[in-house]
């Protein structure tokens, strides 16, 4: 399983959009930063269409262990983002058959 890079999102967007590169990458970025800016100032989810959604959850205190030392770490409570598959989404991927 490979992961698709921006590049090539912008090179499929502007296909789509029958655009140019520059174009379609302007788009993209600032797709990007209102991303970021409402899950960083704003720190709420964000429904991505029939896709799923991109959720921040406060992650709570917790203690880890330096695995060099044993010393235990006191990870303060912050906030995580998780990516929720939507149900229609999970299973019309299910239906692809796995290559390779």
């Amino acid at each position: 399983m490979t992961t698709i890079k921006k590049a090539e999102l912008v090179t499929l967007l502007a296909e789509a959009q029958e655009t140019s590169k520059k174009d379609a990458e302007a788009t993209l970025n600032t797709v990007f930063e209102l991303f970021a800016d409402v899950i960083i100032s704003q720190q709420k989810g964000i429904k991505l269409g029939e896709i799923g959604t991109l959720k921040v959850d406060v992650v709570p205190e917790r203690t880890h262990r330096n695995v060099q030392t044993g010393e235990p770490i006191l990870k303060p409570e912050h906030y995580g983002i998780k990516f929720k598959a939507s149900k229609p989404f999970k299973e019309e991927l299910a239906e692809v058959a796995v290559q390779g």
